[in-house]
C-alpha cells in the first residue's frame, strides 16, 4: 500500500458478517463484501482517531464483486421466486456506494473490477495517489475488498493530501 496513509486490515468469515448498526434505517440488504468494507473502514476510524470529512471520496478495488447477492439473485431466477435485481444491490459500484451512504458521504465513489490482471491494482493505486498528491481529490479511501474462499477480506487506507 502507499506511503503516508493510515490503513487497517479485517478477514471475517461470510457467515458471521451481518450488516454494520450504522446502515440502520439507510439499507441494511447489502452483499456481505459491503459490510465487511464497511466494518474495516470502522476499524480504521476506531484505531486512528480519524473523522472522515464529508467530502471524502470512495475508491474500491475488488477481483469479485458481490458475488453473495448474484448467487442470490440467479438462485431465486432459477427457482422462479421474486428477487431484487442485480444491478440494486449486486454490482461492483455498490461496495463503494455502501462505504459512501454508512459514513455520509458526499465526495467521489468508484467501484474498479480489476479481474485477475496483477498491474490493475497497482495502476488503480497510483491514479489515487496521483489525484490526491495533485490535490484534485482532498481525502480518498482506498478499499480493497474480495472474497477469498469462505471469507470476506478487506483493506482500507484512508490518503489525505494534507498528509503528503
Amino acid at each position: 500500500m502507499m506511503e503516508q496513509s493510515i490503513s487497517s486490515r479485517l478477514k471475517i468469515s461470510i457467515a458471521d458478517c451481518k450488516p454494520p448498526a450504522r446502515l440502520k434505517g439507510k439499507d441494511v440488504r447489502c452483499d456481505p463484501l459491503a459490510s465487511a468494507s464497511i466494518r474495516c473502514v470502522e476499524r480504521l476510524l476506531s484505531e486512528s482517531s480519524l473523522m472522515l470529512p464529508e467530502t471524502t471520496s470512495v475508491v474500491v478495488i475488488t477481483k469479485t464483486g458481490c458475488v453473495s447477492h448474484i448467487n442470490k439473485v440467479v438462485e431465486a431466477a432459477q427457482q422462479s421466486r421474486p428477487r431484487q435485481g442485480f444491478f440494486s444491490r449486486g454490482g461492483p459500484q455498490m461496495l463503494a456506494n455502501y462505504c459512501s451512504i454508512a459514513f455520509d458521504l458526499h465526495g467521489a465513489s468508484y467501484t474498479y473490477f480489476i479481474q485477475q490482471n496483477p498491474d490493475s491494482r497497482t495502476v488503480v493505486e497510483n491514479i489515487v495517489n496521483s489525484l490526491v498528491t495533485e490535490k484534485i481529490l482532498e481525502q480518498v479511501l482506498l478499499i480493497e475488498a474480495d472474497y477469498v474462499g469462505d471469507e470476506l477480506v478487506v483493506e482500507a487506507m484512508y490518503l489525505d493530501s494534507c498528509l503528503l
